[in-house]
């Protein structure tokens, strides 16, 4: 038995290894002046780089689990090294999910706050100005929002993203807009497909061409 337990975690470790292993592209697009994430493009997560793989596998689970908000909270462990907790919100009952790695956790942020727009140049003029006057008036930095969308072709939902400011960095909070069709059972099978091109993810496919 230990010998299969040892097992286990040599693959967990290997397959961690490969998930943080660099990768290509970015995830979602600009469209009518925001960002469009294809919730059925399997081809482009497998280029992703793991920041945007992991957000994208916690945006398709809440969907699934029919979350109306997920939570992303930095934390600051006794060596003074960040970390990240995460949770979502269904029916109102909060469940905690797995952590990220803590090398992963400050590219998660930087990765929502591309999605949410807060990257584009506009956005960071006016968020030195509000942080500059937040200064001056003696306030703690306020808070910061912005928007992205999320859709299949069978659905689409607009995603809420308000940043949080902190020592630790920022805690974020997506709130999921409505939809017309539910997008559970697609995104049930979109994470289905992702954990089952899991070869390809990682690279070591037995039936890729040489």
């Amino acid at each position: 038995m230990a010998d299969v337990d040892e097992a286990d975690e040599d693959e967990m470790d290997r397959l961690l290894d490969e998930f943080l292993r660099p990768g290509r592209g970015r995830l979602g697009r600009r469209a009518d002046g925001g960002w469009f994430v294809d919730a059925a493009d399997l081809a482009g997560f497998l280029k992703l780089p793991a920041p945007a793989k992991l957000v994208m596998m916690v945006l398709l689970l809440c969907l699934k689990d029919r979350a109306t908000e997920v939570h992303f909270h930095p934390t600051i462990s006794g060596d003074d090294e960040p970390g990240y907790r995460m949770w979502y919100v269904v029916d109102g009952a909060s469940h905690e999910l797995v952590p990220p790695p803590r090398e992963v956790g400050p590219a998660i942020a930087a990765e929502l706050r591309r999605l949410a727009g807060l990257h584009a140049w506009r956005a960071r003029l006016a968020g030195r100005l509000r942080a500059a006057a937040d200064r001056l008036d003696g306030r703690p930095p306020g808070p910061a929002s912005g928007r992205f969308h999320i859709a299949t072709a069978a659905w689409s939902l607009e995603v809420a993203a308000t940043f949080h400011p902190s020592r630790a960095g920022d805690g974020i909070v997506l709130a999921f807009g409505p939809s017309e069709v539910d997008p559970a059972p697609e995104a049930q099978e979109q994470l289905r497909l992702m954990m089952g091109a899991r070869p390809r993810l990682f690279g070591d496919s037995p039936e890729d061409p040489a």
